[in-house]
């Protein structure tokens, strides 16, 4: 199988990761809304997942996705392998170091997804005015949730910076412009913006826009994907 089949093939746990996120989000809220789950318009996602029958969906769909995450970082590191010129053993060394990140975010993902809040986490968010306020009545399975999600939405901003350097740093300008790096800078500079906001208000919103966030930039990569794919099927030797 020829390299360029390889890469096209691997933007489809992109491509299945969000829209099995996006329809475990949405089939959740609706459910915790008829349910009467939560007491808002707009709840933090955790809280759409924290009750039967929404809790299996939640939790299930969401280690899929966090499976899938995974693998795609696993991918992006092998095809960005490719692309460092021999003899750059700092790139080589920075590579390694987002695919650990991308990893250990996954993880992050995973565990927030079958770990749940406590049962009156819907009702400490209605009244507390601040995350310090919060801090004072929350359990051991909320932290490690809290702990997880925030893991994952950090390390999540961190690799972008991080991408965008490592391409950066290649010196092929071409590629930059491929790889649309001005576009992954922006995003994951709002991610870790958003992820701020989210930390000093508990307010749901934020969360939302981390979400849509990275679903953002995990979709920018199908751009590279292609591209790369349709360079190598137009001159195979750009490969070697």
């Amino acid at each position: 199988m020829s390299k360029a089949h390889m890469e096209i093939r691997f933007t489809k746990p992109i491509l299945g990761a969000f829209i099995l996120a996006t329809g475990v989000i949405l089939t959740c809220y609706s459910s915790a809304q008829m349910h009467g789950h939560v007491d808002t318009k707009i709840p933090f996602i955790s809280l759409t997942g924290n009750n039967s029958p929404e809790r299996y969906l939640y939790a299930g769909g969401l280690a899929l996705v966090a499976y899938l995450l995974m693998f795609f970082f696993f991918v992006m590191t092998a095809v960005t392998r490719t692309r460092i010129p021999r003899g750059r053993k700092a790139l080589h060394g920075l590579n390694w170091v987002l695919l650990v990140m991308g990893e250990v975010a996954a993880l992050g993902f995973l565990i927030q997804s079958i770990v749940p809040l406590q049962e009156d986490a819907g009702t400490l968010h209605a009244h507390a005015s601040s995350y310090a306020e919060l801090k004072l009545s929350i359990q051991t399975q909320s932290v490690i949730h809290f702990t997880s999600a925030g893991v994952f939405l950090s390390l999540v901003g961190l690799h972008g910076l991080l991408y965008v350097t490592l391409i950066h740093r290649i010196g092929n300008a071409a590629l930059a412009r491929q790889c649309c790096i001005r576009f992954k800078l922006l995003i994951a500079l709002a991610t870790l913006g958003a992820n701020v906001f989210n930390v000093l208000t508990p307010h749901a919103i934020f969360q939302y826009l981390n979400v849509f966030l990275f679903m953002l930039y995990s979709m920018s990569f199908i751009g590279d994907l292609r591209t790369v794919h349709l360079a190598l099927r137009i001159d195979p030797e750009s490969s070697q």
